[in-house]
């Protein structure tokens, strides 16, 4: 099965005005509330492609117990590392008239001291079941950044297929790892690897950037990390991803136009596609084209992180 790692759950938000007005009153037409965070969205979407899926994450305080009921309500096998952390809110903003969406995050309450190793254990655990193991998005504050590196290195150890779908320094320590013990892939988006391994916290890039000097940059450093040992997939929001193939080579694979109704969880999507596809034994190429299909069918739905129409 998959077994997707996100220690940052959230309750989403979905509000959908015909069209908004900052400093007015503005009157929702639809709305809808959904478990969510990166793990979430990869679990449900490979659920709904037909492929096992476990989401571990930790739950705690008054959401705690919704959150587990919409998870069950979307087929989704939850093992979750119980603790006082509130789960938070996010809320999504989506204007029709514009066809575009705001994204409001709270912020993330603290674990307590020994939620790690409880989560740690819980994974070492879940691995006997797992052929692919996919870890995304920032951790809650309290666990430290050598977790998910710890995680990554546990299950290579094992053999088991490993995206890393996060950023930072969690990603910079995972990628001082042997050879043999480093990602299968890594799954950042532009505006992540640029400023994990380009600019750090001095200057920020957008997804969508079409920068020459920016993109040069970063497929020098794409290469760096092929040469090391791990393939690099990095997705660009509406431009084409960059990867670099087997021989060496870049390729850049388009992704479809749309008109999307709700962009949050795409990201999630593809990499929900990506994990299938390679634990199905697709070519990288062929993964990436069927990633593009899940994240535009997500897009394309209200509902964050699904392919399913509601």
């Amino acid at each position: 099965m998959i077994l997707a790692v996100c220690l940052n759950p959230t309750m989403q938000k979905t509000l959908v005005f015909d069209s908004f007005h900052p400093g007015e009153v503005n009157r929702v037409v639809d709305e809808r509330l959904d478990a969510s965070g990166k793990g979430v969205n990869v679990a449900r979407v490979a659920v709904e492609l037909g492929a096992p899926a476990v989401h571990l994450t930790h739950t705690g305080g008054r959401e705690a117990e919704r959150f587990r009921q919409l998870c069950r309500a979307d087929k989704v096998d939850l093992a979750d590392v119980v603790c006082d952390s509130e789960i938070r809110f996010c809320t999504t903003v989506v204007d029709r008239s514009t066809s575009t969406t705001t994204e409001i995050v709270e912020p993330t309450q603290p674990v307590p001291a020994g939620t790690e190793e409880q989560v740690l254990a819980r994974f070492a655990e879940l691995l006997d079941r797992a052929d692919t193991v996919v870890l995304s998005g920032s951790t809650a504050p309290g666990y430290s950044a050598d977790l998910f590196p710890r995680m990554v290195r546990l299950a290579r150890t094992r053999g088991i297929t490993v995206i890393a779908d996060f950023r930072g320094e969690a990603l910079k320590n995972v990628m001082d790892s042997p050879r043999e013990l480093l990602p299968t892939v890594i799954k950042p988006n532009l505006k992540e690897f640029a400023e994990t391994f380009l600019f750090g916290g001095a200057r920020s890039v957008s997804e969508h950037s079409d920068d020459q000097q920016t993109l040069q940059r970063t497929e020098k450093q794409m290469r760096r990390l092929h040469e090391a040992g791990t393939t690099v997939i990095l997705t660009r929001g509406a431009h084409p991803t960059m990867m670099i193939d087997e021989t060496g080579a870049l390729v850049q694979i388009p992704v479809t136009p749309l008109d999307p109704v709700n962009t949050i969880g795409c990201g999630d999507a593809f990499t929900a596609g990506l994990a299938v596809e390679l634990r199905a034994g697709s070519s990288l190429s062929d993964a990436i084209d069927r990633a593009h299909a899940a994240a535009a069918m997500n897009a394309t739905n209200l509902k964050p992180g699904s392919i399913r129409p509601v």
